[in-house]
């Protein structure tokens, strides 16, 4: 009896403590020392939560633990890779693209490597081969309900700790590189997970609940202004909901640009790739310069190739409190002077090369995504070739091109800059 029990200890608290190894292949690599304790429980209990459960399907207590390893191994796998093209780890919410991994293979292959793909298949057939020759099944020389009982033990005891790491919440940044260096890979899975059912729409709802309100008709004023109001991509206007915002200011500055149905048809792809360099999201040039800088809450670029006519290409951003609006435009114009002045490098671009791709094949996941993408541009007149191909010709984009671009448009073009001020400004 000792022996079985022995049995049962030893590999899972071996494939505990591989686990946290596991993580240090991580990039970036979580921290030990100073993770929270919590954290530490969240991650033994998720482990022994699954080992229990892999023990009660399997019998087999050194193939369940090791199963859970090739799984955590394929997870890092996956991760370095998302952030080596993302600049991003893997993040609890990305577990629903496991499912348009094996409808779409062909195209998460090339990001993930065929080999390394091969050696995870091989390991996890190996393993099973292995585990099921050599392994004794527990059931059958433990019988049912002293099997049974260990089984309930596992899952107790990591219920506990899960129980233990989650019934405070430990503070996260919500920025993934960040919680993951803190709380490691299971522990930042847990906590966003929590995150995730805390701010559902159900929940989201019962917060925001009134703010939606028909608002009373107010008279109409003898002066209206010459910009009303600019808001894209959003369902509401976070200016109302979320402290730290400044509610009175928002500056667009926009510039004419062809597109690739009018005008210079040239400049359509290396625009795109400028705006994502230029202001797409953290690491872009606008964001470091206005956002993580301190002067705006945000900050960023747009265009769209995809129009019927000329199109605009626009910068905007969104003063913090206590920052005037004129320091704003002035670090703006002064960053694009830079990029005009000196141009762009190889790595800028081949980043935002590498991230527009990959942003546009995990849109893939969506149902609609490409009935929509193919929709636009049949109702535009363009051939389906520019939906299909269009991965493989913003790889082919150079930075000549987006210089040249960059000129024609934000040095040449009418262009102009639009404030939304508060009445009394």
């Amino acid at each position: 009896m000792f022996e079985i029990v022995l049995g049962v200890l030893v590999p899972l608290v071996a494939g505990l403590v591989i686990s946290f190894c596991i993580e240090q292949f991580l990039h970036p690599r979580p921290r030990l020392r100073t993770r929270h304790a919590q954290a530490f429980a969240m991650h033994s209990g998720l482990w022994l939560v699954l080992f229990g459960v892999g023990l009660a399907i399997w019998q087999r207590p050194y193939f369940a633990s090791g199963l859970n390893l090739l799984g955590m191994l394929l997870i890092v796998l996956v991760s370095n890779t998302k952030f080596a093209t993302l600049r991003e780890p893997f993040l609890f919410f990305d577990f629903r693209f496991f499912k348009a991994l094996l409808r779409h293979p062909r195209l998460y292959l090339p990001f993930f490597g065929v080999w390394s793909a091969v050696a995870c298949a091989a390991g996890f057939v190996v393993l099973c081969v292995i585990a099921l020759r050599v392994e004794p099944s527990m059931l059958s020389q433990l019988g049912f309900v002293s099997f049974t009982l260990c089984c309930l033990i596992s899952l107790s005891i990591g219920t506990a700790l899960l129980w233990i790491g989650m019934r405070t919440l430990v503070p996260i940044a919500l920025d993934p590189v960040r919680d993951l260096q803190t709380l490691g890979l299971l522990g930042s899975f847990v906590r966003y997970w929590q995150e995730e059912r805390a701010n559902s729409p159900k929940m989201v709802a019962k917060k925001l609940r009134g703010i939606f309100q028909p608002q009373p008709k107010s008279p109409t004023p003898q002066h209206l202004p010459h910009l009303v109001a600019v808001q894209c991509e959003s369902f509401f206007d976070a200016r109302r909901v979320l402290n730290g915002i400044n509610p009175d200011v928002l500056m667009i500055r926009a510039w004419m640009a062809p597109s690739i149905t009018t005008g210079a048809l040239e400049h359509g792809l290396p625009l795109e790739v400028l705006a994502h360099l230029l202001g797409g999201g953290q690491g872009s040039r606008l964001y470091v310069a206005l956002v993580d800088s301190g002067l705006a809450t945000s900050a960023g670029a747009s265009y769209d190739s995809d129009a019927v006519g000329a199109t605009d290409f626009s910068v905007y951003a969104a003063p913090r409190r206590g920052t005037s609006h004129e320091r704003v435009e002035e670090v703006a114009r002064s960053e694009i002077a830079r990029l005009l002045d000196g141009g762009v490098t190889e790595e800028e671009v081949a980043r935002s090369r590498r991230q527009m791709t990959a942003g546009a094949l995990l849109a893939l996941d969506s149902f609609g995504a490409a009935p929509r993408m193919i929709g636009n541009a049949l109702a535009i007149g363009l051939p389906l070739d520019d939906v299909e191909y269009w991965p493989a010709r913003i790889r082919a984009v150079t930075r000549e091109q987006v210089q040249t671009a960059a000129r024609a448009v934000l040095d040449r073009a009418p262009n102009t800059t639009g404030w939304l001020l508060p009445a009394d400004a």
